[in-house]
């Protein structure tokens, strides 16, 4: 859970603060003072008494595979996460909220509680304040938040969408107020919600069709989670660490689509203080119910005691509370563990269950109910209409609709239907407030009853057949604004008598009575509660009884009201209220928003959409006609709330935020599932694979695509838990004419930016459009660099990361593509990106190392990475470039075949990201400062891990564990990164053999091995056969496995192991069973890591052939060693009290103050020298056990090495003995290169060059320097600018083994460097 700051926003001066957008707007817009005046008073930030923010967020609406009881579906998400992102915000902010549908279903968000004073256009419900997003659309939804204070929630608000397409919402106490309550330690986000393994769109599309009744759910869950007591669950149940002695904040909200919960958490009492965003009177209770739509607010004390005899681990669970006699409903029980992390706990036993009330524990219910009392005091009071002018009487049931020949799937052969005052409401072609507003008539009638159509014995046990017929209408209520209201809703037992929850748009009333029976108008008001009734958006109506709210119509629009069954909204218990303008400005509506969704539903073709299985039809682009929508995928980052901690669902306070690009709203799928390796989580931060973006239409500098409003993408973000990879399309991209993509993009940029032909010829022959020989395309993606609490082997800390996952996303692309990277650093540390293994030709500018290319990124600042993709083909990643950072900002970088070319080897069934990590229970940045303040080692890591995840065999890390779903005979391509920072890793699978195929974004032949050994920066590609026998009597799991292969004798390292899962789907598993776990080598296997990287070849076939240079120009041999610095009077805490260092060619690189490029491409002297050496200052036998000791001192210096254009070069590093000998992987940026040669002992440069490898020898980014050997490369030096060099094992780059290389201009203009951008990060 994360902890609650005092303020969650930085203070800002409000007069300040009109200054400066005063200044702006008057520049940008050329208004006077006496027009921005008015604008200001308008707007109303001059009237506001205490000074609001706005927040932006970005919703992308997508299709995203989910596992959840050993199923794989597809479900409907925002930012591909479920549940969806959370909202915060404090009273009276607005929250911009821009929604992209990038699913094949039409949308709608609706802010469940919100008021939205004066302000329907954005409340959400599908054909009454809005028609739908359509697939491919997108609208701004403008959240005005009033009183509200607590806990809401938002959700979809068309069909049964929100069974996925849900979110919490947090409303702080505005600046300078607190809770009424103590300050909680920390807060637990829990969302009840439930899940289908069916296709939850075609449960209901099934239902309506058949008349029948909709198909019950397969579980409930939490936060997304089914939790232990159902099939395959056990891994993702969710777990919140809380401390003996501290108080938790619980904000619980019942997303339920179709049923009423008790709650409760074994061994602790609740108390209650909040329910639907209103501070309520203090209660303690040992369980809760909660109706759907509801939220409440609970405090839960951690006060069982701690103790090593004790499991110290206890479920939260819920189920049903069903009123309704003889009505199917889903009887399971979801969990989830609330665990003391000052105690020791025992995963392999049980947590406590609670003592829930019975599923039909009427008493239960009531009583809990009753104890709801609003808090009433000085500074939360009620105003209580104590007289009303209009009392309306609404008779809710559940009735039939006469089918002829009894045709129908629901009682007596008829169709199930629903109602208030008999009329079951029926949804119109356009929306009610639009039609409202525009004055169009036919869409809706004003005659909604204030009374049933005739009275009777509503609650009586045996009713006339005949009452249960209804009549279908659109019909609304009118209300003239400031009239005071009471509803009456009175529960009948018309086919079956149960409790509705009563939701009412655009309102908070007052419950002033409840009752069982039938209301009494004589009597019953004569009990109502006018002291501390409960200030509620969702009522729940008893079973059999009545409920009576109050509210004043002080908010003027078109305002739905229903029952939160979805069932039975479904059914159409449903009616809107239209309240009237008041006399003042304040009291009318305001206008709607120039980007409302059309309204284009066509007659018949939905209905037949849904009798043909629940998808919705959309309109094609370019078309007249209509077809099925397909969903192209997007993502964001998803809260953190399934396996370990509750620390999720985090707050998204941009200042801006991008809208959707112009040009259109594809782009690469993202690949999300759960636990995929890369890509976008939770709440508005953090963006997704398809994502979102920050500075649109000129609000940063991202050159004309961001003054044109380009949306910038991300990668997918996978959560912890099962994990099921998402197959991989043929063609990731729509194919496109280049033609008529060109003559629609010059008629945009012409009309939008005022440009000529010849103006625009220019741009497109400087971007290379035309001379392109293979069309290629530009994706946009968005880092918003961020600090984010994680929770791994049972700590909590702050960790940085992109878009708030770790690992980040994925970035994804076609071979020749280009890539645009915007990076917003919201941290408190300076950060820089490298696209590692991308040549990036021409361009070092966005190539990232700190200091050699660029100066850093810093706190608040942004810039714009450019990624030139040109020859590479397979697995890369990124990852930070400055200090350590790169332990938890990094993801991968997937590059597919050019459209019309494919993989050198049969199609894989679905791709899976392996990426390799490790973990510090220290802050990382502290680790390498105090190592570099001592001049001792840095502090081994704490677990290493796959895809985020240490794994089953850690403490606290079971539930959290990466799982990938298999089906046998199927084959899968693994894109294994190695991220590791200082260690070379082995990797096996057992049962399995692995096939490789490629190294470095570069083919290879294929070959088949046990295990794998790859290097700290090299990435891989490996063909996995699911070839294992399935039966009931194995287990049909297997570990995947990694640890380090460490070269160097007696030097401290992490000897864990990280496991993942491989288990078969089409089989029975047994979670309570150990899967098998592979043999990986031994930690100092040289042996086998040395046949391993011999096996690795380049594919060398007529499309994917080998250039290697057969002579050079330059050979540079260089020693690498680790060394010592000598420190006065042995006061450092290396070897022999001095201060640990590394050399090449005994020199240890020094950092300069401003980057090397830039004092390059400017001739700015005194930055760095040209001196770096073409051979050691001295020969010696460097891998001898026994050196001289005065060898181990070196020198520092900022020393580079100048190329010309197109020299041929050898690079021979020499490994040395000197400290420690070991493996060394040396990476160069802007270059691939050969490795033509390794060996053990000393480089003979007479004789082993004889023994290069010319014909096949792997291509790489990344090489590895045997241990007390030597590798040679060769490359040609065509790529003009600055290129880091440097080992890879981040404590040597920290103590200075690296140079660079400056190769300079060619003579011809595509031999030169390019220009800088604009805005370069100044030092």
């Amino acid at each position: 859970m994360s902890q609650r700051p005092n303020n969650i926003y930085k203070n800002s001066s409000p007069s300040s603060f009109l200054y400066s957008l005063s200044c702006q707007i008057m520049g940008l817009l050329k208004v006077s003072i006496v027009q921005l005046f008015g604008f200001v008073v308008l707007s109303g930030l001059l009237a506001s008494p205490i000074w609001a923010t706005t927040q932006y967020y970005d919703f992308v609406v997508k299709e995203t595979p989910y596992t959840r009881l050993c199923h794989t579906k597809n479900i409907l998400t925002v930012n591909g996460q479920f549940p969806g992102p959370t909202i915060e915000a404090r009273k009276g902010d607005t929250v911009i909220v821009s929604v992209h549908n990038h699913a094949g279903y039409n949308i709608t968000i609706h802010w469940h509680g919100v008021d939205q004073p004066r302000n329907p256009w954005s409340d959400g419900p599908e054909y009454i304040t809005q028609c739908p997003i359509q697939p491919g659309a997108n609208f701004t939804y403008t959240i005005l938040l009033s009183e509200e204070e607590g806990t809401l929630w938002w959700h979809a608000h068309s069909d049964w969408d929100r069974a996925t397409v849900h979110g919490a919402i947090i409303l702080y106490p505005r600046n300078g107020t607190t809770f009424p309550f103590p300050q909680p330690y920390e807060e637990i986000p829990i969302i009840l919600g439930e899940w289908w393994n069916a296709n939850v769109s075609e449960v209901i599309a099934d239902a309506l069709r058949t008349g029948g009744a909709p198909q019950i759910s397969d579980a409930y869950t939490i936060n997304g989670q089914p939790g232990d007591l159902y099939s395959c669950s056990k891994p993702g149940t969710f777990k919140a660490l809380v401390e003996h002695g501290k108080t938790y904040l619980l904000r619980v909200v019942n997303a339920v689509l179709n049923n009423e919960i008790f709650f409760a958490i074994a061994g602790h009492r609740l108390t209650v203080v909040g329910t639907d965003a209103s501070y309520t009177k203090p209660f303690t209770t040992d369980f809760i119910m909660i109706t759907p739509g509801q939220t409440m607010d609970i405090l839960l004390e951690a006060n069982q005691p701690v103790t090593n005899s004790t499991n110290n681990r206890y479920y939260m669970a819920a189920w049903v509370y069903s009123s309704a006699l003889n009505l199917p409903f889903d009887n399971t029980m979801t969990t989830a563990i609330i665990e003391y992390i000052n105690g020791t706990s025992n995963s392999s036993t049980s947590p406590q269950l609670p003592n829930l009330p019975s599923h039909n524990d009427t008493d239960s219910a009531t009583n809990f109910t009753a104890n709801l009392r609003s808090l009433a005091s000085e500074d939360h009071p009620v105003d209580v209409p104590q007289t009303i002018d209009e009392r309306i009487i609404i008779s809710v049931s559940v009735n039939e609709i006469l089918c002829p020949n009894s045709s129908c799937g629901g009682p007596n052969g008829n169709r199930l239907a629903a109602s208030l005052n008999n009329l079951s409401y029926v949804l119109p072609r356009i929306d009610v407030l639009d039609a409202y507003y525009q004055n169009i008539s036919g869409v809706y009638g004003t005659g909604f009853p204030s009374q049933p159509p005739f009275y009777f014995n509503f609650t009586a046990d045996n009713l006339p057949f005949s009452l249960v017929f209804t009549r279908k209408a659109t019909e609304v209520r009118v209300l003239e604004y400031n009239t005071s209201v009471e509803i009456v809703f009175q529960g009948t037992n018309l086919l079956a008598g149960e409790n509705h929850p009563m939701h009412l748009h655009g309102y908070r009333f007052f419950v002033v009575g409840r009752g069982f029976g039938n209301f009494d108008q004589g009597k019953d008001p004569a009990s109502y509660n006018f002291v501390d009734p409960p200030l509620e958006n969702t009522v729940g109506v008893p079973k059999n009884g009545w409920a009576a709210i109050r509210f004043r119509a002080t908010n003027p629009g078109v305002w739905f009201m229903h029952c939160h069954f979805d069932r039975h909204f479904s059914w159409g218990m449903d009616t809107a209220f239209i309240v009237k303008n008041g006399t003042s400005p304040q009291a009318q509506l305001l206008p709607p928003p120039s980007n409302m969704p059309p309204c284009r539903r066509a007659e018949g073709l939905e209905e037949a959409a849904r009798a043909r299985g629940g998808r919705r039809w959309s309109r094609s682009s370019g078309s007249d006609g209509w077809e099925l929508g397909e969903a192209v995928e997007g993502s964001k980052r998803r809260p953190r709330g399934g396996g370990q901690g509750a620390r999720g669902l985090r707050r998204h306070s941009m200042a801006q935020e991008s809208r959707i690009p112009w040009w259109g709203k594809e782009g690469i799928r993202g690949s999300p599932g759960e636990g995929r390796g890369g890509g976008l989580e939770a709440d508005g931060v953090g963006l997704p694979a398809g994502g979102s973006g920050v500075g649109a239409w000129g609000q940063e500098p991202h050159g004309w695509w961001g003054r044109l409003g380009v949306r910038l993408r991300q990668g997918p973000r996978g959560r912890p838990g099962q994990h099921r990879m998402s197959q991989r399309p043929n063609n990731i991209y729509k194919n496109s004419s280049p033609s008529s993509f060109l003559y629609s993009l010059s008629c945009q940029i012409m009309g939008l930016l005022k440009v000529s032909i010849v103006q625009l010829f220019g741009f497109v022959v400087l971007s290379g459009l035309l001379a392109s020989p293979i069309w290629a395309t530009t994706q946009y993606y968005d880092f918003v660099i961020e600090e984010t609490p994680y929770t791994r082997l049972c700590h909590t800390k702050n960790i940085l990361t992109v878009n708030g996952q770790f690992p980040g996303p994925t970035i994804e692309a076609r071979k020749g593509d280009t890539v645009i990277v915007s990076v917003h650093n919201h941290a408190g540390y300076n950060i820089t990106i490298h696209w590692h293994g991308v040549d990036q030709p021409r361009n070092p500018w966005s190539d990232g190392p700190e200091y050699i290319t660029q100066c850093p990124i810093q706190p608040g600042a942004n810039f714009t990475y450019t990624i030139l993709l040109s020859e590479e083909e397979g697995t890369l990643w990124w990852h930070a470039h400055s200090d350590w950072d790169r332990a938890t900002v990094h993801g991968a970088i997937i590059l597919y075949p050019r459209n019309g070319t494919t993989f050198p080897f049969p199609q894989p069934y679905e791709e899976i990201p392996i990426i390799l990590g490790e973990w510090w229970n220290a802050n990382v940045s502290e680790v390498i400062a105090d190592a570099l303040r001592t001049g001792g080692a840095p502090q081994i890591s704490d677990a290493y891990t796959i895809n985020g995840q240490p794994g089953d065999l850690y403490s606290c890390s079971k539930p959290g564990t990466f799982k990938a779903l298999v089906e046998h005979g199927k084959t899968y391509l693994l894109r294994v990164v190695n991220a590791v920072l200082n260690n070379e890793i082995f990797f096996a699978i057992a049962g399995h053999r692995l096939t490789v195929v490629g190294t470095d974004a570069s083919y290879t032949k294929p070959f088949t091995t046990d295990f794998i050994m790859i290097t700290p920066g090299q990435t891989m590609d490996i063909l996995l056969e699911a070839n294992q026998p399935v039966t009931n009597s194995t287990n049909n799991r297997y570990y995947m496995a990694a640890w380090v292969y460490s070269s160097a004798l007696n030097l401290p390292f992490d000897n864990t192991m990280t496991t993942a899962i491989i288990e078969y789907i089409n089989g029975t598993s047994n979670s309570s069973t150990s899967p098998q776990l592979p043999n990986l080598p031994s930690h100092n296997d040289t042996d086998s890591a040395t046949n391993f990287t011999a096996n690795l070849r380049s594919l060398a076939s007529e499309d994917h052939p080998v250039d290697v240079p057969q002579t050079i120009d330059e050979r540079i041999i260089i020693s690498v060693s680790v060394n010592e610095i000598l420190c006065p009077n042995s006061s450092c805490g290396g070897p022999n009290g001095n201060r640990l260092a590394a050399s090449l060619n005994n020199l240890s690189y020094v950092l300069p103050r401003i980057d090397v490029l830039d004092a390059y491409y400017q001739n700015i002297s005194g930055v760095y020298g040209t001196g770096f050496p073409s051979q050691p200052p001295f020969y010696f036998n460097f891998t001898a056990d026994n050196l001289p000791f005065s060898l181990v001192f070196t020198r520092k210096a900022t020393e580079v090495r100048v190329l010309e254009y197109n020299t041929s070069v050898e690079i021979v590093f020499q490994g040395t003995n000197l400290l420690a000998g070991e493996n060394h992987p040396m990476h160069l940026h802007g270059y691939r290169f050969f490795v033509v040669g390794r060996g053990f002992g000393n480089f003979d440069q007479g004789k082993d060059p004889a023994s290069y490898n010319f014909v096949d020898p792997p291509l790489e980014n990344t090489v590895g320097v045997p241990k007390n050997g030597w590798a040679a490369i060769r490359f040609r030096a065509t790529n003009p600018g600055v290129w880091f060099m440097h080992c890879h094992f981040d404590r040597h780059f920290s103590w200075g083994m690296d140079t660079a290389f400056i190769v300079k201009n060619g003579t011809s203009p595509q031999a030169q460097l390019l220009p800088p951008p604009s805005n370069m990060p100044p030092c």
